[in-house]
């Protein structure tokens, strides 16, 4: 009887030692077999790249190598005002990343009839999200009389929770900065550079 006893408990043990095993198998398997599209992560680096702009038309761009981030700000202004905009990602105000075979220039981008090389080998197009464009001015300090003039105004373009739509699925970035946008301020033709003084009377 007690050995009967043994064998089962033996039995028993070796049963759970095995399941826990094939578990642990089970588990992997599934790790290594899930490959969904949607969740394949890359990365757009473009934070050392300065934002340009296109003369003849209202497209925004940044280029590193074989790649393009752009953003077409069509009926978008760039006011000389602090302001803050937010504008809804959309078939007029679109952002697209491109990859080339071969390095890519300004004319790629901004000619009316682009080049024939380098060629768009990969596109991520963004479905959906908000632009928002922080407006401030930029102001230049004179040291000698510590008078300020403005001489421009930055434009801060960030996306919020843009959504790419690419070959292998789609990625989403929750905050995704592309960059200042510089606007150099209109001279306004006053030639007025004299210390201003007051009457001491009529305080004018």
């Amino acid at each position: 009887m007690q050995l009967e006893q043994i064998k089962n408990s033996t039995f028993v043990t070796n049963f759970i030692k095995m399941k826990r095993i094939l578990s642990l198998l089970a588990f992997a398997f599934i790790l290594n077999s899930c490959d969904d599209g949607n969740l394949t992560q890359e990365n757009i680096s473009f934070d050392a790249v300065t934002v340009q702009k296109c003369t003849t038309n209202p497209l925004l761009y940044k280029l590193k190598d074989n790649e393009s981030l752009i953003f077409e700000a069509t009926g978008i202004t760039f006011p000389t005002e602090t302001t803050t905009q937010n504008i809804n990602i959309s078939s007029s105000n679109r952002v697209i990343y491109r990859f080339y075979n071969n390095n890519v220039t300004q004319a790629t981008i901004c000619e009316s009839i682009p080049p024939a090389n380098p060629i768009v080998t990969d596109q991520w197009t963004a479905t959906g999200g908000k632009i928002v464009i922080n407006t401030t001015a930029v102001k230049t300090i004179n040291d000698a009389d510590n008078s300020s003039k403005i001489t421009g105004y930055k434009h801060n373009i960030t996306f919020k929770n843009i959504t790419f739509s690419k070959s292998n699925g789609i990625q989403v970035y929750e905050t995704f900065i592309f960059g200042d946008y510089v606007v150099p301020a209109t001279s306004l033709p006053l030639a007025f550079t004299k210390v201003l003084k007051q009457c001491p009377t009529s305080k004018r």
